[in-house]
C-alpha cells in the first residue's frame, strides 16, 4: 500500500494510467456509503456538457497533477470531503462531449472518504441536487441521457453490484455506527440528569485556587482538531508550572523540541481552538480548560515564559472560555500514581518495539531504534 502527499492511501494493485503528451484526462471517484449505495450529482441544467445529468464527483486533471492528485482536489472540491483511498481501478474510458472541448480520456475509481457524507457540500452552481443510490435506483441514472451515453450508470452498476466481500460486509465500525445513538434525547434515556453542582462548578474563569493549581502542573494533556474535525491529543510536559497564566482568562503554552509535525500548532491556524488537561504528578486533581487559541511569535511574549530546555519559537495563546476541575475518580480508578499496581516492564511492548511495528520498514532493527531513543531523549532540549 502506498502513501501518497495528500494523505490517501492505494491498494497495490489500483492502475494509474500514464497520460500522453496533448492528451486531455479527466478523473472520477465512486464513492460508496456504509450501506454500500453511491454518490451521484444532478449536474445543472445550464451546463454546456450533460444538463441535467447524474453525474459521479470529478472532472479535469490540472497542468502538473498527477491523476490521483486530480482525483483528491476534485473531491474536495465537489463535496468538501477528503480523499481517504483508493481501492479499485474501475478503467479508462474515451469520449467527446457536446461542448466542443474534443476527445477525452478518463480514468475512475472506487474510493473511500473522510468527512460528513450525509452532508456534502456541493458546489451549487453547478449541480442542482444529491443522491444515494443503490441496486434498486440504478435506472435513475440514465436520466437526460442519451442511447451510448450510460457510462456513470455502468460505473456505478458494476462498483455496487461487484462489490468484494469485504467491501459488503464494511468496517467494524459502520456496523457497530448502524444503530448507534444520533442524539441527545437518547442519551437522556440512558443517563440521568447530572447533579446540579457538577454544572455549577464550569467557570469562564481561572481562580485564585485554579490558577495554582496550573503552577503545579508539570504535564498537560491538548486536545485540537482540523477544520474538518479530524482529532488530536497530544501531551506536553515541562517544569512545574510551564504553563504561565497571564491574567484569568489567558494562558500562554510554549513549545517544546519535538517530531516537527506540528499536528497541534497547524490545528490551531486552521479552527483557533484547543482543549487541555493539567495533571500534577502524585495528585489525583485534574484541571479542563478550553477556550480559543492562536499561535504567537512575538518575541517579548516568547521572554516570558518558562523555557522548556530551550527558547521557545512559538507559543499557544489561550483565551480561556470553560474551566472545569474534575474529581479524582479517573485517576484513582486507574491506580495512576501507585507503583505498586503498575503493570511490570515485560507485560508491555516498550517503546522502541511499539515504533518498529509502526515503521515496517524492511531491514530495520530493535537495536537501531533504541539507539535512536537513547540518542533522542539525551539531545531531548536540543
Amino acid at each position: 500500500m502506498l502513501a501518497h502527499e495528500r494523505s490517501f492511501t492505494v491498494n497495490d494493485d489500483v492502475e494509474v494510467p500514464s497520460p500522453g503528451a496533448d492528451e486531455v484526462w479527466t478523473v472520477g471517484a465512486v464513492i460508496l456509503n456504509r450501506e454500500g449505495h453511491a454518490f451521484a450529482q444532478k449536474r445543472s441544467r445550464d451546463r454546456r456538457l450533460f444538463p441535467g445529468a447524474w453525474d459521479i464527483v470529478g472532472g479535469h486533471v490540472e497542468e502538473g497533477e498527477t491523476l490521483l492528485e486530480a482525483l483528491a482536489r476534485e473531491v474536495e472540491e465537489e463535496t468538501g470531503w477528503r480523499l481517504t483511498h483508493v481501492r479499485r481501478f474501475l478503467g479508462t474510458t474515451t469520449w467527446t462531449g457536446d461542448d466542443g472541448g474534443g476527445l477525452r480520456h478518463e480514468a475512475d475509481y472506487l474510493v473511500e472518504v473522510d468527512g460528513d457524507v450525509d452532508h456534502p457540500r456541493l458546489e451549487w452552481s453547478k449541480h442542482s441536487a444529491y443522491d444515494w443510490f443503490g441496486p434498486g435506483d440504478l435506472d435513475r441514472l440514465k436520466e437526460n441521457r442519451g442511447p451510448g451515453e450510460y457510462l456513470i450508470h455502468d460505473l456505478i452498476a458494476r462498483a455496487v453490484e461487484d462489490r468484494p466481500d469485504d467491501d459488503a460486509a464494511g468496517s467494524l465500525f459502520d456496523l457497530l455506527r448502524a444503530d448507534a445513538l444520533t442524539g441527545p434525547d437518547q442519551l437522556r434515556e440512558l443517563y440521568p440528569n447530572p447533579n446540579p453542582n457538577a454544572l455549577r462548578k464550569e467557570t469562564d474563569r481561572l481562580t485564585e485556587e485554579t490558577r495554582a493549581l496550573i503552577g503545579c502542573s508539570s504535564l498537560v494533556f491538548i486536545g485540537s482538531a482540523d477544520r474538518e474535525g479530524r482529532a488530536d491529543v497530544t501531551p506536553r510536559g515541562g517544569p512545574a508550572g510551564f504553563v504561565s497564566v497571564l491574567d484569568e482568562q489567558t494562558l500562554v503554552i510554549p513549545d517544546a523540541t519535538g517530531n516537527k509535525r506540528l499536528d497541534t500548532v497547524r490545528n490551531v491556524l486552521e479552527t483557533g481552538r484547543l482543549g487541555l488537561l493539567f495533571l500534577v504528578p502524585g495528585r489525583p486533581t485534574t484541571l479542563r480548560v478550553n477556550g480559543r487559541a492562536c499561535v504567537s511569535a512575538r518575541p517579548e511574549l516568547l521572554a516570558r515564559l518558562t523555557p522548556v530546555g530551550k527558547p521557545p519559537v512559538t507559543a499557544l495563546v489561550v483565551q480561556v472560555e470553560q474551566v472545569y476541575p474534575h474529581c479524582p475518580k479517573s485517576l484513582l480508578r486507574a491506580d495512576a500514581w501507585r507503583p505498586e499496581r503498575w503493570p511490570s516492564a515485560d507485560a508491555q511492548p516498550t517503546s522502541a518495539e511499539v515504533t518498529l511495528a509502526q515503521l515496517n520498514l524492511p531491514g530495520l532493527t530493535l537495536d537501531q531504534i533504541e539507539e535512536a531513543e537513547r540518542e533522542s531523549l539525551r539531545l531531548r532540549y536540543e
